[in-house]
């Protein structure tokens, strides 16, 4: 048995994977070949989000995720029995784009096909997958010949149980993901999801340590004089909130920080003051202890607790509603982190009753913000369709063009 490990050398942008998994397509059209991409990355970093940027591009075909790691037979296809014609045959799950018709014919309609987390299925439940990945069947049935389909895998190094026979290696090409950057989360998917502004800001405040991995401690550990970190514990002291097998967690505090698990940690905190609904049934506010210990349960205590001191930081700016009342004489907020949340919560309150005057407090920020309200604004259509036909904005736009500059046009890269 072979581990999932180090086949892929480079780490290439979630762009350059689209295309490398559209080139393979087209070279097993002309070649005839079996052979399959299989997406190599850390947990949590959004493997499976390939599979709808590769939908964007193609919206007839229908995309699904297929995690391995709980499949099993009966989730593939199920027996069925035709009593008129007595003869037994298997009905595939919807996801494939394969059945048969009453004339016993098959028909099939393009899928994109994302087999998540191939190598922590079952055996069985991976040789039934097998031929779904190289050969484009089903129980012997063909996908339809447009269909896209792909693999997905955790790193080696992770320690995660991703194993497979050796013989499989030559029937993929392994290629790994380079994982997100704290700006590119926030260009790429916190201001498209509208995540909250304290999230945001805690990112862009802690870039580099959230853009760390276990695999940059490696770089930095050993006994090199210009090694930075010489033990284990110079390694959890320097970066304890990211997930790092050679590193033991405490058993009262196993939690880390993936995107995966931030993004989650995130939208628990609008309802720290504010209550919700569910089914009719009202839900009272949080409050700051129940958050904090959600938080811990999602992202670890030492992550949590830190941006815990952000969300905190909420209560000290200037409302929002006082902004609009008196734009040019209002308290303004501090540069860095308060700028962001700030700029953030404004737009989210942002509509034709107050945009005027949300303009005018705007001008007094630094240039630095106003850059990240032209970003946060090209990222959301609604607000786009807003400040599109207004005045005042398209004056601001006129004067500070250069901002858009900084406006990502390549997508999730």
């Amino acid at each position: 048995m072979a581990k999932v490990s180090n086949i892929a050398s480079e780490f290439v942008s979630y762009g350059d994977i689209v295309n490398q998994i559209l080139v393979n397509e087209v070279v097993r059209k002309e070649t005839g070949g079996i052979n399959t991409i299989a997406v190599l990355g850390l947990m949590g970093q959004g493997k499976t989000s390939i599979t709808y940027l590769l939908s964007d591009m193609f919206p007839d075909h229908k995309a699904h995720v297929i995690d391995m790691a709980v499949m099993e037979q009966g989730d593939f296809f199920y027996p069925m029995v035709d009593k008129e014609r007595r003869i037994a045959d298997q009905a595939l799950q919807k996801y494939f784009g394969v059945s048969t018709n009453e004339k016993g014919e098959v028909v099939s309609e393009p899928v994109i096909l994302c087999i998540d987390e191939l190598w922590k299925g079952a055996r069985d439940t991976i040789n039934t997958a097998l031929p779904i990945a190289l050969h484009r069947t089903v129980q012997g049935k063909p996908l339809h010949p447009d269909s896209i389909v792909f693999a997905t895998s955790n790193l080696a190094e992770e320690n995660v149980g991703d194993t497979f026979q050796d013989h499989q290696t030559e029937r993929f090409t392994f290629v790994k993901v380079k994982p997100h950057t704290g700006l590119e989360y926030v260009n790429n998917y916190a201001l498209k999801h509208k995540l909250c502004p304290e999230g945001i800001a805690f990112v862009l405040e802690h870039d580099k340590k959230l853009s760390e991995t276990f695999l940059d401690l490696d770089k930095m550990m050993g006994d090199g004089s210009d090694k930075q970190l010489k033990t284990l514990e110079d390694r959890q002291a320097h970066n304890n909130w990211i997930h790092d097998p050679k590193v033991a967690r405490p058993t009262n505090d196993f939690k880390f920080f993936t995107w995966r698990s931030f993004t989650k940690a995130c939208s628990y905190i609008p309802y720290r003051k504010e209550g919700g609904e569910l089914n009719g049934v009202p839900i009272k506010p949080l409050g700051d202890d129940a958050l904090q210990n959600l938080l811990n349960g999602t992202i670890g205590a030492s992550m949590a607790s830190e941006l815990m001191t952000f969300v905190r930081m909420v209560d000290k700016y200037v409302p929002h509603r006082e902004i609009i009342a008196d734009p040019e004489n209002v308290r303004l907020p501090d540069r860095g982190a308060s700028e962001i949340m700030v700029i953030q919560r404004g737009i989210d309150n942002l509509d034709s009753d107050n945009i005027n005057p949300w303009m005018t407090f705007l001008d007094r920020l630094s240039k630095e913000a106003q850059a990240m309200f032209a970003l946060s604004c090209y990222k959301s259509e609604e607000k786009r369709k807003l400040l599109m036909h207004n005045k005042k904005f398209t004056a601001w736009a006129r004067v500070n063009a250069h901002l858009f500059n900084t406006v990502d046009h390549e997508g999730a890269k």
